[in-house]
């Protein structure tokens, strides 16, 4: 009974540990489009964001390949730092799995002056 405990145990660390969030991911609405592109090596995550609201009025986004978000994985969630490029300020946000391919985007902790939404859920482009 000990062993199977271990066992499972040992499969729950491994399974949490096998998230991936490297990959482009998407959010679509009448109003709204937001997209993160992210690169996951060990538990640390790195990538950029490209966000556009109200119909095109206000647009947040990375310029080329610029670095507006960094994080670490932990117990299978990312927390990661998120850099707005419309205000320049930096907020912090919540991004675990919902699913095999989609994602949840919530922010802890709002950048001032964004135009990125609050919390949405985001599908992976194949």
């Amino acid at each position: 009974m000990k062993s199977f405990i271990l066992a499972l145990l040992f499969s729950l660390l491994a399974t949490a540990a096998d998230v991936d969030f490297t990959g482009h991911w998407n959010y679509e609405s009448e109003s709204a489009s937001f997209s993160l592109k992210l690169e996951q090596k060990g538990t640390s995550v790195s990538g950029n964001h490209s966000s556009v609201m109200l119909g095109g009025q206000r647009i947040d986004a990375a310029m080329d390949d610029d670095i507006t978000i960094q994080g670490t994985v932990e117990n299978g969630e990312l927390v990661a730092s998120v850099k707005s490029m419309y205000g320049v300020s930096t907020g912090t946000a919540r991004i675990s799995f919902v699913g095999q391919d989609s994602i949840y985007f919530e922010f802890i902790e709002r950048p001032t002056d964004c135009w990125i939404p609050d919390k949405v859920v985001l599908t992976k482009l194949k």
